[in-house]
């Protein structure tokens, strides 16, 4: 499902330095990356959904080179086949429950809205208890509200491959408990890959791996990272 090779990153004017030799996540698995504050994980995401792109490397995702795409191509490709739970939610303040859930099919032309999207968009909100907020604009949700549409939202193209940044942060360990089932639940026994960062370890142990971000990436340094899908040992929880 993705696949990264001598990637290398640096922002503007900062001394944070992200080189990835390789990584990789499999078809159907769920990777969690923990790690402290600072240490690239969320860089990780970006690059992965072509929000954010390397000075060097390849990063192929679904089999197709997100690096190697123009801005416009890789903005396509993101909203059409990857779902993106942003740690700050992303929503838009001026569109309702109903329409932030549906976001993708209008700002990508190539996706059809149509009644069978809404319904699908309805069924979801359900799913995660929150079909009654369909109407209510995102100034009037609480943090596990939006939590519960920025969700609906990655989930209502059926992309292959699911980002999710802190998904359940901010929320008491019941919450992030209900949530993470809700989301789990949605994934089910398919093919789709998750990528979760999260500072929670409780959390993390609930995916298939866990990989300690720290143990490869030193941000004042430019140290490698080399983590690899395998047995839990090492830097893997």
């Amino acid at each position: 499902m993705i696949s990264i090779n001598d990637l290398k990153f640096r922002y503007p004017r900062s001394n944070f330095a992200l080189h990835i030799s390789n990584f990789a996540v499999a078809s159907g698995q769920r990777m969690a990356i923990v790690g402290p504050s600072g240490s690239g994980k969320t860089t990780l995401l970006k690059l992965i959904a072509g929000i954010e792109r390397p000075s060097e490397g390849q990063i192929e995702v679904c089999g197709i080179d997100v690096a190697a795409m123009d801005d416009q191509q890789r903005r396509r490709f993101r909203i059409g086949e990857i779902g993106f739970v942003f740690q700050n939610f992303e929503l838009i303040d001026y569109l309702n429950v109903g329409d932030n859930i549906v976001l993708p099919y209008l700002i990508n032309k190539g996706l059809k809205l149509n009644s069978e999207v809404r319904q699908r968009a309805t069924e979801l909100a359900t799913q995660m208890s929150i079909e009654t907020l369909l109407s209510r604009y995102p100034a009037k949700l609480s943090q596990g509200e939006k939590q519960r549409v920025a969700i609906c939202r990655s989930l209502i193209t059926s992309p292959q491959l699911i980002l999710a940044d802190e998904p359940t942060g901010n929320l008491d360990p019941h919450n992030k408990q209900v949530i993470l089932d809700l989301f789990f639940g949605q994934l089910g026994n398919s093919e789709r890959s998750l990528l979760m960062v999260t500072h929670d370890l409780s959390i993390a142990q609930q995916c298939d791996v866990v990989v300690d971000f720290s143990k490869f990436h030193a941000p004042q340094t430019g140290a490698t990272a080399s983590p690899q899908t395998g047995e839990k040992t090492g830097a893997f929880l």
